[in-house]
């Protein structure tokens, strides 16, 4: 008996969210805009700072300052790619093979 009361009760809320009306400002922000700035946080900490041992997401930001790679996105042209380690690197006709 409680069971059907909780699935009504939650068929109803669903129903009457589905009837609420779309504001004009809804509308006007779903067409999509290219540009502006993703700001977002990572609120977990990592359990170590170990790149090789670690598997988390969390851990990529906090320690990216400390680590290089062989290349990455250049800031300023994205998403032109430029040398981090790699003074220079060339690709093979098939782009199979990659020598840096």
């Amino acid at each position: 008996m409680v069971r059907r009361l909780t699935v009504r009760a939650f068929a109803v809320l669903i129903g009457a969210v589905a009837l609420l009306p779309v504001s004009p400002q809804a509308v006007a922000d779903a067409k999509p805009e290219r540009g502006g700035t993703l700001e977002f946080a990572v609120t977990v900490e990592p359990a170590n700072y170990d790149c090789h041992g670690n598997i988390s997401f969390a851990f990529l930001h906090p320690i990216a300052p400390h680590y290089s790679t062989l290349l990455k996105f250049d800031a300023a042209n994205y998403p032109q790619i430029i040398g981090d380690l790699a003074q220079s690197w060339s690709v093979s006709a098939d782009r199979l093979t990659y020598t840096f």
